[in-house]
């Protein structure tokens, strides 16, 4: 059991792009499992021609260029930030989307430097001023201070989990509808941009993958990992074993080619606690699933590592948001 705690650490580690932290022994460890019916990889490209025009957004697309808690888009860093990545682009580049996004990364590249060691809980981020001002974050971190950098040029842009934390920019053509797709120049090529649409509820602000009320007195990191599998029947076969035991089975598989008509998903969401938090302690946990693509989460399950422990699930509940549309499914774990 300890050996497949330090290769699932590990993992969790790696799939956020960070390096893993020494293991701690922790008083709790709480992970739902979700199996997931996923599709497949289809972020679209920029369009050709896409022009940054804020008058032009809908007032939902304008949503995503304002403040957000932990995301201060005047801030003066995000100023200072914004204007030296900007300064090699001349007047009429900086209203070219792709031109706009190919600086930005470049400068967050040779700027930001993504910490190592163990992602804590979504109390203990910082927001992306101070993430601009220190030069570091870990991803989510570094995440919130792309989104701001995006929004301050005009870009709308949000958070999102994509089996890691990504970016997600809106670009609007000449001609036709807008998309929104992953933006992540600080891990091009990276597993999290080639995942399919999962986890991109329509909101403006940001959703942890886990939130905890109260925000435990000790601290607790976050658990998020994810195998992907060509057939239902082995992802059954491994959810049922998460769901019983806590961890994958050993063994990585690898992801199917991009491309691929259908796959299957296991996810293993939660929160390890340095301390033991206090009873009553809930966490909100969001499940994969998007409404409009008919995929997302089709069984879920909680494992707890303390069994002594009461625990009361909610079932799934859905969430709309009546402005900016999108249904987000969450659990409620209450310990």
């Amino acid at each position: 059991m300890v050996g497949r705690r330090r290769a699932t650490a590990a993992a969790a580690a790696l799939l956020l792009g960070a390096w893993p932290a020494p293991v701690r022994a922790v008083p709790l460890e709480v992970r739902v499992a979700a199996l997931v019916e996923a599709g497949p990889p289809a972020w679209p490209s920029i369009p050709a021609g896409a022009r940054i025009d804020r008058e032009s957004l809908s007032f939902r697309r304008r949503e995503f260029l304002k403040p957000a808690p932990g995301l201060p888009v005047g801030d003066p860093a995000v100023g200072r930030a914004l204007a030296a990545a900007l300064a090699p682009l001349s007047r009429e580049a900086r209203h070219e989307t792709r031109r706009v996004l190919a600086a930005l990364g470049d400068w967050a590249a040779r700027n930001l430097v993504e910490e190592g060691g163990g992602v804590t809980g979504p109390a203990q981020w910082r927001d992306a001023g101070s993430v601009l001002r220190a030069g570091t974050g870990n991803g989510f971190e570094l995440v919130r201070a792309l989104t701001v950098l995006c929004r301050a040029a005009g870009i709308p842009a949000r958070p999102s989990c994509n089996g890691g934390p990504v970016t997600v920019v809106y670009a609007s053509p000449p001609r036709g509808p807008g998309v929104w797709t992953v933006w992540d120049p600080l891990h091009p090529g990276g597993p999290a941009t080639t995942l399919p649409i999962l986890w991109l509820p329509l909101r403006a602000g940001e959703i942890p993958p886990v939130a905890v009320r109260p925000p435990p007195p000790g601290g607790c990191r976050l658990i998020l990992e994810h195998r992907r599998w060509l057939d239902e029947a082995s992802a059954r076969a491994v959810f049922t074993t998460l769901s019983i035991t806590g961890a994958f089975p050993p063994g990585l598989v690898m992801p199917p080619a991009a491309g691929t008509p259908s796959r299957w998903e296991v996810w293993a969401i939660g929160a390890a606690f340095d301390a033991a938090p206090p009873p009553g302690t809930a966490l909100r946990i969001p499940l994969p699933y998007v409404k409009e693509l008919g995929i997302g989460t089709r069984a879920h399950a909680v494992w707890v590592s303390d069994p002594a422990r009461r625990v009361a699930v909610t079932p799934p509940q859905s969430e709309t948001d009546q402005e900016l549309g999108g249904i987000l499914m969450t659990v409620a774990v209450r310990l």
